[in-house]
């Protein structure tokens, strides 16, 4: 973002912003940084329980989430899928077990087991809306109903879309300005 021009603690930015550079340890840097490009505010750590408070209630559920909150975190992750009917679902694997493996995406929602939530149930939950939510999107499908989802909870601004094929990512960042 910015390249130095050669003199002793100056930087230019590409920004139009040019000063002192604030990290020199020069003699000669002015003791005001007036004109200097500040960095963005500071932003305050965000504390994501990974899968809820797995350590202590089973991961992606509801009691987990749940526990999360109550112990103080300021985000939440998951994975999303889709189910057979069209609904996000939080679950790590993918994969129904009622007795034998079943993959998610081939089941209705109103036949998983209880213990796997959908995306608006946590929403419901007291104070999900107002914490960041990290999603590894599991099932590129998802994708739409999850922003879907978050935008009618108002929390589209607050959620966080992972996936390990970053030209995915970029896409969904296209649809959805608003998500992370």
């Amino acid at each position: 973002r910015s390249s130095h021009d050669g003199a002793a603690g100056d930087i230019a930015a590409d920004d139009g912003c040019a000063g002192p550079d604030p990290r020199s340890s020069s003699p000669d840097a002015p003791s005001e940084l007036t004109g200097v490009c500040r960095p963005a505010p500071h932003r305050s750590v965000i504390l994501f329980a990974h899968r809820g408070a797995s350590a202590s209630a089973p991961e992606n559920t509801l009691a987990a989430f749940e526990l999360a909150l109550g112990l103080g975190a300021t985000g939440l992750e998951s994975d999303v899928w889709l189910t057979a009917d069209g609904v996000a679902v939080l679950d790590h694997d993918g994969f129904a077990d009622d007795g034998h493996l079943v993959h998610i995406n081939t089941v209705a929602a109103s036949d998983l087991p209880p213990h796997i939530p959908t995306l608006a149930e946590l929403y419901d939950i007291e104070g999900a809306g107002g914490v960041e939510l990290s999603l590894d999107v599991k099932d590129l499908a998802a994708v739409d109903e999850v922003v879907r989802v978050a935008r009618a909870a108002g929390s589209a601004e607050r959620l966080w879309l992972c996936h390990h094929r970053w030209r995915e990512v970029a896409q969904w960042r296209e649809r959805a300005p608003e998500v992370r």
